[in-house]
């Protein structure tokens, strides 16, 4: 068997074997069972979105699982959950809990990124 055939089939098995985790992945939504952005829909997107733009937050168009990336933005949203200050007086409020649960995660995801950069820095000087 050739070079060139080796890898066409190698190929084409692998596309075999990974097309049902493709379709399956595919058809799930990404915010799908993830507790921290149904906590965001209901309590920060109604406000926070790409069309109010509120304090010039679109939290819909953030990804919640990758906090890491836009940790400035993220960092603002805990502040004002934990402080109390956000959702508003008079809004809907989940309770305590759920705020807690939210702004830790975000806070874990975000801190897991910086300690990943200072690794590749150090990973950097010892090269």
């Amino acid at each position: 068997m050739s070079a060139g055939s080796w890898k066409w089939t190698a190929s084409l098995v692998a596309g075999v074997c990974l097309l049902p985790a493709a379709r399956a992945w595919a058809q799930v939504p990404v915010d799908a069972d993830h507790p921290q952005r149904a906590v965001l829909k209901r309590y920060c997107e109604t406000c926070h979105n790409n069309q109010l733009k509120t304090a010039g937050l679109e939290l819909d168009r953030l990804d919640v699982e990758r906090s890491g990336q836009r940790p400035e933005v993220w960092e603002k949203v805990v502040r004002k959950l934990r402080t109390g200050a956000m959702p508003p007086i008079g809004a809907p409020r989940p309770e305590r809990q759920a705020l807690d649960s939210l702004a830790g995660y975000l806070e874990t995801d975000w801190t897991r990124l910086r300690r990943r950069n200072r690794i590749r820095e150090a990973l950097r000087c010892i090269v």
